[in-house]
């Protein structure tokens, strides 16, 4: 069950894997230390393009990323992102 309200909106369970599937179902580009990148320098957006499973008391993230708006994001030229 989604943890907040954005999450029922924005995320569907079903699209989101862990940052090894992650790599798998994307490619080239999207090892899980390039996604970590990208997530720490703001291009990912948390509640949109990735979620933290873990608890709000945990000092570890447990990433779960939404593959169906990674390729969204893909399919945009770069110059309109």
């Amino acid at each position: 069950m989604p943890k907040t309200k954005l999450l029922k909106s924005a995320i569907k369970e079903e699209n989101c894997v862990t940052l090894k599937d992650a790599y798998v179902a994307l490619g080239r580009g999207y090892s899980p230390r390039n996604i970590i990148r990208r997530i720490d320098s703001g291009e990912l957006i948390e509640g949109l393009h990735w979620i933290n499973d873990g608890s709000k008391y945990s000092k570890k993230r447990i990433i779960k990323i939404n593959l169906e708006a990674i390729r969204q994001l893909r399919a945009t030229p770069t110059h309109q992102r």
